[in-house]
């Protein structure tokens, strides 16, 4: 490790030492506003390619009206033309006259299954490490699973706050050294599709309602959503989000001591694309800024912002940074980096988590190539059974290499819990996360 790094420890092992604070207040400094110029003349630079297959995420439908029908029995003509017309009305109004058989008939309506969406960080404290899920229970409510490497056992609390049924979450975890205080932040949607936030102070023990929410940002229903805290020592220090806004175009919301400052991404991206932010260390530079995404073509890509001594002398985005092969539509994606790099001062890995018909999909960078150690490996313990069949959806991954996915089988959503090894390629199940009756 050298003496710049971001963390001087493995992420997979220990704990990060201190930072020293750094109060900059440098927003993002590109592509401010609504943009709406379409991409063009793009250059591809395209490496082994990531494919997945399309997931389910609601129930089917397997069944519906009901319709049995009876001979009538007319005595009277007038009676006749009285029930023919009563049966007509019946059917017009979806209703059922009669059974061959003694039962009263019903009319079943199915509701679409609940998507169960999740979101985890994980930290150190007290030289332990500790890592948070996020996900909502079937009224809204969010609620926090908490464990650590002394406590395996998970403790789930309610944190206060509710968001709309199926909400995107998105949640972020301050890096030690940069803040008087440790914070958690997390991010949902309301029933209008508006962004909230809140914040967890560690000096109080307390979640506090953020102020996203005063700048009306609004997203498409099934925007995803994706948090980081953008702290190195010359970074801006600064909480961002990605979302999809009600347009269907990728913005990435900053907050700076100014305030909340929006930036749009002229991505091109397919509406209902999986968003995962990533912070990746330059040597003495600012950290660029990674964000996975799917293009309206399907590629699943890479869009960089960068500080300028990488970016053609321009503090800014460059939105086809890399280009891989086409995925199912709107995929869960997410993605983490070590908070430690290497001698030659690159990261020391970074995990790149998709879905696919086998499973949970894994690409892993590592810093001691720089370059991908690998591209759609399928570690078996994520894989989706023969025999019984899983179906996967929403997935985290945390900065020690903590990776969750919720997961439906016979008996109903689970998430389970995966740990990689220090070879960054091999992955164990650690188990399920305890969420007791959440889901039930």
């Amino acid at each position: 490790m050298n003496a710049g790094s971001d963390q001087a420890y493995s992420t997979l092992e220990g704990v990060p030492g201190g930072y020293q604070p750094c109060w900059q207040d440098k927003p993002l400094p590109s592509d401010v506003g609504k943009q709406v110029v379409p991409d063009s003349g793009k250059q591809q630079v395209v490496y082994n390619g990531i494919e997945v297959a399309a997931k389910e995420y609601y129930a089917q439908d397997t069944g519906g009206l009901h319709h049995p029908s009876r001979p009538s029995r007319r005595k009277r003509s007038i009676y006749g033309m009285a029930l023919g017309l009563i049966v007509i009305l019946a059917v017009v109004l979806g209703g059922i006259f009669g059974s061959r058989h003694k039962h009263k008939p019903s009319i079943t309506s199915f509701a679409p299954k609940i998507q169960h969406n999740i979101a985890a960080v994980s930290f150190a404290s007290s030289s332990v490490n500790n890592t948070r899920v996020y996900y909502q229970d079937d009224m809204g409510r969010i609620i926090e699973a908490a464990a650590s490497t002394n406590n395996a056992t998970w403790i789930n609390i309610p944190i206060g706050f509710s968001g709309k049924n199926s909400s995107a979450l998105a949640a972020a975890v301050s890096r030690p050294g940069f803040l008087l205080v440790q914070e958690i932040s997390v991010f949902y949607l309301d029933s209008n599709n508006l962004i909230h936030d809140v914040i967890y102070d560690s000096s109080t023990d307390s979640w506090n309602a953020g102020t996203i929410s005063g700048q009306g940002y609004s997203t498409m229903p099934n925007s995803s959503l994706s948090a980081m805290y953008n702290q190195c020592q010359l970074c801006a220090n600064t909480t961002i989000v990605a979302f999809q806004d009600s347009n269907g175009f990728v913005q990435v919301a900053n907050l700076t001591r100014s305030g909340w400052i929006l930036t749009q991404v002229n991505l091109n991206p397919h509406l209902g694309t999986g968003l995962a932010l990533q912070p990746f260390y330059l040597a003495g530079l600012e950290d660029q800024i990674n964000l996975y995404h799917q293009k309206n073509d399907l590629n699943l890509s890479l869009a960089s912002w960068k500080p300028a001594a990488k970016n053609n002398g321009v503090y800014g985005w460059s939105v086809n940074e890399q280009i891989y092969y086409a995925a199912s539509p709107g995929i869960p994606i997410a993605a983490a980096s070590a908070y430690s790099n290497v001698s030659s001062g690159f990261e020391s890995w970074i995990e790149v988590l998709s879905l696919s018909d086998s499973g949970v999909k894994v690409d892993t960078w590592s810093g001691e190539i720089n370059d991908w150690l690998q591209h759609d490996a399928h570690p078996s313990v994520m894989a989706n059974s023969t025999r019984n069949g899983t179906i996967y959806g929403s997935v985290a991954v945390t900065a020690i290499g903590n990776a969750f996915a919720v997961v439906t089988e016979n008996r109903g959503d689970t998430i389970q819990n995966w740990q990689v090894a220090d070879d960054m390629i091999d992955w164990r199940f650690v188990g399920n996360v305890n969420i007791g009756s959440a889901w039930d």
